[in-house]
């Protein structure tokens, strides 16, 4: 999923792009954008291929280059290479498998160990209430990888920033995973990722659906009766926290328009 690096309260400091593992050109027009940050996948199933090979040039020339226009860094940390999976429950690629812990917490502290320096903020496992991301259960999560980032991260860079626990509000178990998250381990920042629409846009959103706010702030009341899963900072409340939230994940849709016609308007 593409889409923008935002805090609640947006400024040229704290809005980026979410650019995944990106070529040069991306990081050209991210920085042309105005954001401050980018948000990378450091993933572990590139940077350590073999038990014994790492593989961190993909990495180097992202975060160097990022660096070199301006750009903070935001690097989060997962997927499972074949070699230290536990198995694979779903038979969908070894991505998304359940690792052996002591193999990931090894890999986050040799990640952060590298780029402690160059890295701003490391985020643990991204959305890993979504089986697409982590096949694993939700106490798995906590144990094999939540925990072992957090203290992973924090081992190897005290004063690094930890932004977890990187949930999509997709369905109704990002309350869970958040308190869940929050009773294991507290971060620095609480990362989540909104695609949700917005009341101007969509006369359904806020009504018969989640709008952006009612995943963000607080629960849709319909006739008087709270209706959907409790907000990002609903869920924060509840577990007896109040820290900055990020949304490192969101996006607006966009129509666009006729080829032909935006070609035409570069030449005149």
């Amino acid at each position: 999923m593409s889409g923008v690096l935002a805090l609640i309260v947006a400024s040229a400091a704290t809005v980026g792009t979410n650019v995944h593992l990106p070529p040069a050109d991306t990081l050209d027009l991210a920085a042309d954008l105005g954001g401050a940050w980018v948000r990378i996948d450091l993933n572990w199933d590139v940077a350590q291929p073999a038990p014994d090979q790492w593989n961190w040039a993909p990495f180097d020339a992202v975060i160097d280059g990022a660096i070199a226009r301006g750009l903070q860094v935001y690097a989060t940390l997962g997927y499972t290479p074949a070699w230290a999976s536990t198995g694979n429950r779903r038979a969908d690629g070894n991505h998304n498998d359940v690792p052996h812990a002591a193999a990931y917490r090894a890999f986050v502290e040799a990640a952060v160990a590298r780029y402690r320096d160059r890295v701003g903020i490391f985020g643990t496992w991204n959305e890993p209430n979504l089986a697409d991301f982590f096949e694993g259960t939700r106490q798995e999560w906590i144990d094999i990888v939540y925990r072992p980032a957090v203290l992973g991260i924090r081992a190897q860079c005290a004063s690094c920033i930890v932004a977890g626990p990187e949930v999509a509000t997709i369905g109704n178990v990002s309350d869970d995973y958040i308190q869940a998250a929050l009773a294991a381990e507290v971060p620095t920042i609480l990362s989540a990722h909104i695609y949700a629409s917005f009341a101007q846009d969509d006369s359904a959103a806020g009504v018969t659906k989640d709008s952006f706010f009612n995943k963000l702030e607080a629960r849709r009341v319909v006739g008087g009766f709270t209706v959907g899963e409790p907000s990002i900072r609903e869920s924060m409340i509840a577990a007896g926290h109040d820290l900055p939230i990020w949304i490192t994940e969101t996006g607006r849709q966009a129509t666009m328009g006729d080829p032909n016609q935006l070609e035409a308007q570069l030449y005149t």
